[in-house]
């Protein structure tokens, strides 16, 4: 039912937006977008922006969201290293059970004889 006037279709396209999934989360997604992104200044060499150009459109994006993604990949790989990093350095300073019982049954001279 579409009513006469442009206010009554202006609230019915805002509920129908509010109330339509997709659109309620497209617009939380833009909204989160929006408020999180900074523009930037880069000094790329003219050859490398002609082939990063057209290898946005062969992957259907655009050069922002390309170099977006590239930098989230790279910031990911990073953390994901600092943390497989920080629980190698926990377990070697726990030390590892050589069923010795801390005690060393050997010397090294007889471990080096032929």
């Amino acid at each position: 039912m579409i009513a006469t006037g442009s206010k009554s279709v202006i609230i019915q396209f805002a509920l129908h937006v509010y109330t339509c999934y997709t659109c309620l989360r497209e617009t939380f997604f833009l909204e989160a977008t929006m408020e999180r992104t900074q523009n930037v200044t880069l000094s790329i060499p003219r050859d490398i922006l002609r082939k990063a150009k057209i290898l946005a459109v062969q992957k259907n994006t655009s050069l922002s969201g390309l170099l977006t993604q590239t930098l989230a990949d790279l910031v990911a790989h990073q953390e994901a290293y600092e943390q497989a990093r920080q629980r190698n350095l926990i377990l070697l300073k726990s030390g590892f059970d050589l069923g010795t019982q801390g005690q060393v049954a050997w010397k090294r001279e007889e471990l080096h004889e032929h």
